[in-house]
Parts: C-alpha cells; sequence; structure tokens
C-alpha cells in the first residue's frame, strides 16, 4: 500500500484537517506526493511571477494557516506523464 513520505507528510501537515483526511485516503490506493502546502509570502510571489499560481499573495487558499489548498502530484513524478495528472485529476473530483 502506498504511504507518503516525510517530506509530503511534513506539506499536508500544513493543511488543514479536512484536507489531510482527504489525501491520507487517497494515498490508500493511488501513490502521489504533496509537494506543496503553505506559501508565505515570498513563496507565493515566486510562484505568481513563475506563472504556476494566478493569484498574489495573500489571495491564494495556499496562504492561509492551516492551508486551505495542497498541491499533488502522482508519485513516482513524471512531469511528461499526462495520463497519470489525469487520473489523479479525475479522483479529486469524485
Amino acid at each position: 500500500m502506498p504511504s507518503f513520505g516525510p517530506k509530503s507528510k511534513g506539506n499536508l501537515g500544513e493543511a488543514h484537517q479536512d484536507l489531510q483526511k482527504l489525501f491520507k485516503k487517497v494515498v490508500e490506493t493511488y501513490d502521489c506526493a504533496v509537494i506543496e502546502g503553505y506559501r508565505g509570502q515570498e513563496e507565493q510571489d515566486s510562484a505568481y511571477h513563475s506563472g504556476k499560481s494566478k493569484l498574489k499573495y495573500p489571495k491564494s487558499k495556499h496562504n492561509r494557516q492551516p492551508s486551505l489548498a495542497v498541491d499533488v502530484v502522482p508519485y513516482p513524478v513524471d512531469w511528461e506523464d499526462t495520463k497519470q495528472f489525469y487520473h489523479l485529476l479525475v479522483l479529486y473530483r469524485e
């Protein structure tokens, strides 16, 4: 059974309890990694300027404590394998 590594656990630990519960269930059946939870102003500004976020600080759900958003990717991460990302997206929507 898949499980989160230390970094994913730390990132998920920054998130709202409901998100923690949700992704603890997801990882039981789908191997994924939590690559980001809370973002401070510097991280959010960087994400905005690099095009990874459409929102400036403090408007992102990542900018609250606990975070109301997490960034999750299929594990192992293959940025070229869009099928894996689509499958994970379908899990979110169900």
